[in-house]
């Protein structure tokens, strides 16, 4: 499955698979890589950056990596 983002305001970005539009992922600051991916079918996932730096990208799911 290959989906696209759209980007359609610097902080939302509107997923797509051709003719579909699951989700969408929401940056809460610009230039952050803090974020989450809300879908349609009631999904949650939450994207942060860890480490030293932010070098790391976790995502979780209800708390859970």
């Amino acid at each position: 499955m290959n989906m696209k983002a759209e980007c359609i305001n610097q902080q939302l970005f509107q997923l797509s698979d051709k003719e579909e539009f699951p989700g969408k992922v929401v940056y809460k600051k610009l230039f952050s890589y803090d974020a989450e991916i809300v879908l349609t079918n009631a999904e949650n996932y939450h994207v942060e950056p860890r480490g030293f730096f932010g070098t790391h990208i976790v995502v979780t799911k209800n708390g859970t990596e």
